[in-house]
C-alpha cells in the first residue's frame, strides 16, 4: 500500500495530507509493537482522505480489528470501537462515491 500512496504522489495528484505523510510528520505516534499495524492503516486513511488507498487501508484496519473482537463466542466489537471504524469508513471512502450507506468494504 505504500507502493501505491507513493505512485499516487508521483503522479502529481498530491495534496497537503499527502505531503505531510511522505514527510513524516504525524505519521509515527504512540504505539506498541502489537498495534503497529493498525496504526499504519489509520495513518493511511487520515494522510490520503478519500482515496482508494485510503479504502484498501481501511479494508485491512477493519479486517485486523474485527478478527481481534472475535472468539468462540462470536465477534463482539465494542460500540466506541464500531463508532471509530464508522467514521473512518466516512474518511476513507472515496470522493466518487455517492452518498448514503456506507458501503461494507
Amino acid at each position: 500500500m505504500l507502493a501505491a500512496f507513493l505512485a499516487l504522489a508521483a503522479s502529481g495528484a498530491e495534496n497537503q495530507n499527502m505531503k505531510s505523510f511522505k514527510n513524516g510528520s504525524g505519521f509515527i505516534r504512540d504505539f506498541d509493537l502489537w498495534t503497529l499495524g493498525d496504526t499504519y492503516f489509520e495513518a493511511c486513511i487520515h494522510r490520503a482522505p478519500h482515496t482508494e488507498l485510503a479504502e484498501s487501508c481501511y479494508r485491512k484496519l477493519e479486517e485486523s480489528t474485527l478478527a481481534g473482537y472475535t472468539g468462540s463466542a462470536g465477534t463482539q466489537v465494542p460500540l466506541d470501537v464500531e463508532k471509530k471504524l464508522t467514521r473512518l469508513r466516512e474518511e476513507a471512502r472515496a470522493a466518487a462515491q455517492a452518498p448514503g450507506k456506507p458501503k461494507r468494504f
